[in-house]
């Protein structure tokens, strides 16, 4: 069964995408979701043009901090590509429709490749803060599902395909590995948030066989795989999740964000050249 996006939804969403289809964004080939700090990795130098999300029609806009809630158009290596700079979240009480919006709005601009971007805790012990880990699978732990945004009454689980990506994310891979960027692969668990696990969350993710955690992606990137867009995600590693007490702040996670900026810069526009090719 092909699963489409609901009506109220996609009515809401073209005023969006009209919209910006009428700026420069309509020039846009690539769209990309920036988690926590990861907009920091671009150079004034490659942003051409921005506006914040409240101008957008019907668009969210952000309440989070790191999360600038500005749409910027970017020059990658003469691509131009259209970065939502700050992401939605479930915990802030919103629609499961509006956590998805940039997905949306992508797809009814034309935009068929998309770039996903997040911060997350490793749990895997071999990854370290600083690890760009590409996403092989997800588990997906916020109790909702995409069944309010596609119609279909059959609809009974997310679809992921990011395991069929291998092959890009080899060549990836080794693009990256010659300038000193090893990637890690593996496991993304989301959660609601806003609070950090617990030791025990920690082992019992751990046992089911998740190598980071974090409080998005999942169904942004469901999203993107039923409306069969072509898509790569990754997550910097900004903290370890420990099982012994220890105290982590957002402030640290943007730190390492900001301290990891380059990397995540080759990483985005090494992602980009494989997409738009």
């Amino acid at each position: 069964m092909t699963l489409k996006l609901n009506n109220k939804i996609v009515t809401k969403y073209t005023k969006s995408s009209e919209y910006l289809s009428n700026t420069v964004f309509g020039d846009a080939e690539i769209s990309i979701t920036a988690g926590s700090g990861i907009a920091q990795s671009f150079l004034p130098d490659d942003i051409l043009f921005s506006i914040p999300y409240h101008e957008i029609p019907n668009f969210p806009t952000t309440s989070v901090e790191g999360h600038a809630g500005d749409l910027l158009l970017i020059n990658i290596n003469g691509v131009k590509a259209m970065v939502f700079s700050g992401r939605f979240h479930l915990y802030e009480g919103i629609e499961v429709s509006e956590t998805v919006s940039q997905i949306i709005v992508s797809y009814l601009l034309g935009l068929r490749n998309h770039i996903i971007t997040n911060a997350a805790g490793a749990l895997n012990e071999a990854y370290l803060p600083g690890d760009l880990m590409l996403i092989s699978d997800t588990l997906n732990f916020t109790s909702r599902d995409l069944s309010s945004v596609f119609d279909s009454i059959n609809f009974r689980q997310n679809i992921s395909k990011q395991e069929k990506n291998l092959g890009i994310y080899k060549k990836l891979n080794a693009i990256l590995t010659t300038i000193g960027i090893n990637l890690k692969f593996g496991v993304y668990a989301a959660v609601i948030g806003p609070n950090y696990e617990t030791r025990s969350e920690i082992r019992m993710f751990r046992r089911l066989g998740a190598d980071a955690v974090g409080m998005s992606t999942v169904l942004e990137l469901a999203t993107a795989d039923i409306l069969e867009m072509n898509t790569i995600a990754c997550s910097l590693i900004t903290n370890t999740a420990k099982e012994i007490p220890q105290l982590v702040t957002h402030q640290e996670v943007m730190d390492l964000a900001l301290k990891s900026r380059l990397d995540v810069r080759e990483f985005i526009f090494a992602a980009t050249k494989l997409l738009i090719r």
